[in-house]
């Protein structure tokens, strides 16, 4: 016959179930803890990556900012010179005793003499007309056009005066 043994004691009962429980235990601490370390580094690393890559793009923007403001500047330069070398549409300078035909409602303005200190004397389409800078001169011409000629400056020591003349169809 043999012999079996019998127990009346469950296997995992006492100390022993204890330090099982008690090394899993350990076991997923120290695993969570590392992983917590893992992902605590991969954080400060991109942290890092984005604080330099956000000085960078500060750096880019900064240098865009310079070169477009240098580039508006160049731009309101050349636009500054381009406005002096090209006439304005309508404004006409007239030399003393000299006339001018004006294609803007067949207009023909004149400057009579040479400028006074402090007004011009202006023939317009044998018209006489005293004015100062800023006046604004009305003609009607043939009862179609109203013409307005503004006196924009004049100058005594190089004798001529700036106008800028306009017309429109007159309303009926």
């Amino acid at each position: 016959m043999t012999e079996t043994m019998v127990s009346d004691r469950p296997v995992w009962t006492g100390p022993r179930r204890l330090w099982v429980v008690l090394a899993l235990v350990i076991v997923s601490f120290i695993l969570g803890v590392s992983a917590g370390n893992r992902e605590v580094t991969g954080s400060k690393d991109t942290i890092r990556k984005l604080q330099r890559d956000n000085a960078e793009l500060t750096d880019d923007r900064r240098r865009l900012q310079r070169e477009l403001t240098e580039l508006r500047d160049r731009l309101a330069s050349v636009q500054g010179k381009l406005d002096a070398i090209t006439p304005s549409p309508n404004v006409y300078e007239i030399r003393s005793n000299q006339s001018q035909m004006i294609p803007v409602g067949h207009l023909t303005i004149g400057l009579v003499n040479t400028p006074g200190n402090d007004s011009v004397d202006l023939n317009i389409n044998d018209q006489q007309h005293s004015a100062t800078a800023g006046k604004v001169i009305n003609v009607s011409i043939e009862q179609s056009l109203n013409c307005r000629v503004e006196v924009m400056s004049f100058d005594v020591v190089k004798s001529r005066v700036v106008v800028n003349a306009t017309c429109a169809e007159a309303k009926h």
